[in-house]
Order: structure tokens, then sequence, then C-alpha cells
């Protein structure tokens, strides 16, 4: 066949991809804390008959209702339905999309929330940047399970896009419908769209948009995705009636709620590390194995670094720069026969730098002693709540690591690779109970 008639198959293809490759983003009938919910717990801007003793009931409620991540056995798993026949929650009568802003201290990020297909997911149209532990993708299958709805929506980014950031604009231009504050620093307002041509509008635009990249919720579309075929498997030929509730057992998991925000938008934190031993390695043992891969410099500097690797050691801080490889050596260039080419990223990102170097030398690939003896924690968190943290903990070692790009995960992304878990930490975290979906919706 001509070098032609190869371009233009090429071609085809990659224009077929893109024709096929549609975002399925919808409104939802969302459980809402009920109007005067969010009345009580609204900011007195907006709001002049706030009721305290209303709120403390209204916060504590909310406060019962926990995350993902805050969940550590399934008795903590809020049980939604409680909540709904309660009275606590309301559910819209049409169905939404709702513009979310989260403001905290100076920084605010704002996005759609809406359900968005779990068949998106499958395909890998809503393409992931982390490694999933099977463990944790299993629990979070349980809690959804247990709660037979989604509580806390998975949030996405993309490319900014004009139109829509123009369609969020004219919204929150008005005042919001509410606006929770969670008594955190943290305030989250909502704006609803209900006009069917807006809408549309959103669908269509989003439609055309070829991938999502998934900021945070890596665990919980891994769980939605195997609710949605084991929910399938199990019910076969068999089908029932959304709209009128008829069999509602039997209706498929297609959907999960979804906070899709833009590039501009979202906010990006290193995750660090902390880990409660080193493999009963002496003192001189650990700094010999860290030798082997980074200079290691005692430093006075108590910040998260822009480069490098920060560590905390027996009372001291250390800054670790990746040494280079000697190119001239003879075993290095034999390795790099079969190293993949220069402009492969993964090995040029920190958090990857970090597992292969440290973990896993340290660790010698146990993923169970790995499991055990690491704790993540959120790069928002200041150096002096992160040494509390540290001490209270009885940790041996901490590791401060730099925040990556969008662009950066963007590299790793389209390189078809995974970063090691919990190698981001990216906000807004979206509070669990504000948005609610049953799972058959």
């Amino acid at each position: 066949m001509k070098k032609n008639n190869f371009f233009i198959i090429y071609i085809f293809g990659t224009f077929s991809n893109l024709i096929y490759a549609t975002i399925d983003f919808q409104p939802f009938k969302a459980y809402m804390p009920r109007s005067d919910a969010s009345a009580i717990l609204a900011d007195i801007k907006y709001q002049n008959n706030t009721n305290i003793s209303g709120t403390q009931i209204i916060f504590n409620n909310i406060k019962q209702i926990k995350s993902y991540e805050e969940i550590r056995e399934l008795s903590d798993a809020a049980a939604i339905k409680e909540f709904i026949s309660s009275g606590f929650f309301e559910r819209e009568k049409k169905p939404c999309f709702y513009i979310y802003s989260q403001q905290r201290k100076d920084i605010v990020n704002t996005g759609i929330i809406g359900k968005i297909s779990i068949e998106n997911y499958e395909k890998g149209e809503i393409k992931k940047h982390e490694n999933i532990i099977e463990s944790k993708a299993e629990f979070a299958q349980d809690i959804i399970t247990i709660q037979n709805a989604f509580i806390e929506p998975i949030l996405l980014c993309y490319k900014d896009n004009p139109i829509i950031n123009n369609i969020i604009a004219k919204k929150i231009a008005s005042y919001p419908d509410f606006v929770i504050d969670t008594k955190h620093k943290t305030k989250h307002f909502i704006w609803k769209i209900k006009d069917e041509k807006c809408i549309n509008e959103i669908s269509k635009i989003f439609s055309t948009i070829p991938n999502l990249y998934i900021a945070d919720g890596h665990h919980r579309s891994a769980a939605a995705q195997r609710l949605k075929n084991a929910k399938k498997s199990i019910n076969g030929d068999k089908s029932c009636n959304a709209n009128t509730g008829d069999n509602q057992e039997l209706c498929e998991i297609n959907y999960m709620t979804a906070a899709v925000f833009p590039e501009s938008q979202i906010t990006i934190y290193p995750y660090h590390r902390l880990l409660k031993e080193i493999n009963n390695l002496t003192k001189s043992e650990f700094k010999k194995l860290l030798g082997q891969s980074f200079t290691i410099e005692k430093t006075i500097k108590k910040t998260v670094p822009h480069k490098n690797i920060r560590m905390f050691y027996n009372s001291q801080w250390y800054t670790l720069k990746l040494k280079k490889q000697n190119p001239d050596n003879t075993w290095n260039k034999f390795k790099n026969l079969f190293k993949k080419p220069q402009n492969y990223p993964i090995e040029n990102i920190t958090p990857y730098i970090f597992q292969k170097n440290v973990i896993e030398p340290i660790f010698k690939n146990d993923s169970n002693k790995i499991g055990q003896n690491i704790e993540f924690v959120s790069g928002n968190l200041s150096i002096e709540n992160l040494l509390l943290k540290y001490i209270k903990g009885d940790f041996v070692v901490m590791f401060l690591l730099p925040a990556l790009s969008f662009s950066d995960l963007l590299k790793v992304v389209n390189s078809n690779e995974n970063l090691p878990p919990k190698s981001t930490w990216i906000e807004p975290k979206i509070k669990a109970g504000i948005f609610v979906k049953e799972l058959e919706e």
C-alpha cells in the first residue's frame, strides 16, 4: 500500500476517535439540604434570618456525612436514606446542573456539577493519572453500596473552554441559591441551572470535548465501574422503570456524580510522605541507601521545595537532589538501550522518582510493608502542622515533595502511564452530602 494511503487511514482513524469519543455529561435531580436548612447554613450576606441553634443542628448533621477519605470503617458510612427520610434533604423536582464555587482564604475554584456516564470512564475517555490500589477500590465500592448513593462527586478537569467559562461567568454574576459555610473557613456557593436551553448547551459543549482528566476520585471511579458491571451481570435481561420506580432494585448504574472544572480553576498541591519506620535500617545504612540515588545536603530551609525533595530526619532538615547518571559509564549505556526514549516524561516526575529510589529500596518492594508504614499527608498543610503531625504520630522520617503542574499530569496521561498512588492533592475538595445522587438515576 502506498504511503499516502497509510496517511489517509491514520488521519481518518484519528478523526473517527474524536467523533465517537463523546463525553456524556447530564443534569440530575440532586438530593440537597432542604430549603430551610440551606437558609440556616447560608452566609449572613445572603440570608438575614440565620438561626444559631438551627445552624448547629444542621452543621452536626453535615459532619456525620463523612467523605470517602474520612471513612475508616464501613460502620462510619452514613446511611443517606435516613437523612432523606428524616427530611434533612429534599430532591430537585427537575434535573439541574449546579454551578459550584468554593472559597478558601484567598483561593476561589468554580466549576459545574452534574452526572457523567461511567461508560466514558470504561472507554478511557475519562483519563486517570494514578495507579489504583485494589483494596481501596473495593472499600469505596462497599461504601457506595451501603449508602446506595453517590454522595461526593469525583473531580474532573479539562482545558479551559471560553463558551463554558462565559456561561459560568454570567450565572455567578447573580446571587447564589445558597451558601454553605462549614465553619472550616471554607464556603460553598451554589447556583442551580434549570433553564433547559442552557442545560442542553452545556451538555452539547461537553460532548465535543474528547477527554476529561481525573483530578480526584480515582478509586471512586473504579468502584463505580465495578458496581455498574456487577449490577448488569446480576440483572441479565431483567429491567426496571427508573421513572415509576418499578423494580428499582434492577435499575442499572450508568452515571456517577462529577464536578467538572477547567484547568484554570483547580489548585494542585503535593502529597507528602511520613514513614513510621525504615525497615530497621540504621542511620548510616539509611543515608547510604539514599546516597545511591541522591546527593544529601543539610539545610535550614523549612519549606516545601519547588524542585528536589525535602527530608526531615533525626531533628535535621535535608535536601535530596537526584544524581545525574554518568552517560559515559558502559553499564549505563547498556541499560539505556532498553530504556524508553529521552522524552518519556514519567521518569522526570518527582513522586515516581521518590517511589523508585526511596520507598521501593527501603521496603524491598514489599507492598504490605509499604502500606503499613507510609502515611500520605496533603500538601495544603503548613510546615508547622506537618511537624506537629510528625511528632504526634511518632514518625521516623518525613519527606516533602514539590507540587506537579497540570502540564506534568497531561504528559503522564498522554503517555498512557500512571503515577504512584497519592501523587497529587487537588482542590477543591467538595463536601460530602451537599450533592447526593441515587445510584440508579
